[in-house]
């Protein structure tokens, strides 16, 4: 039973990626504008990724800190140093 099903899910796969080849293959003007982040180099999209991971990480602490601050009652004090 769990061949049928691998079988069936990876001919599925398989008539998808198809169908994504010819759509791809059907608007080749619209190629030009991810050819165009190529030439930014893989290391400045990292960079900019990271760095935007690091800004959105600090901005949800603060946002995190915030919200405690705001509902802590003295229970909650106890908890956050207990451990």
């Amino acid at each position: 039973m769990v061949n049928i099903f691998s079988t069936l899910i990876g001919a599925l796969h398989e008539s998808r990626r198809r169908q994504a080849v010819q759509i791809i293959r059907g608007y080749p003007h619209l190629l030009h504008d991810i050819v165009s982040w190529k030439g930014l180099g893989v290391k400045s999209l990292i960079t900019a990724l990271v760095l935007g991971f690091g800004i959105l990480h600090v901005i949800g602490g603060t946002m995190i800190d915030h919200a405690r601050a705001a509902h802590a009652g003295p229970s909650a004090a106890v908890i956050a140093q207990g451990d």
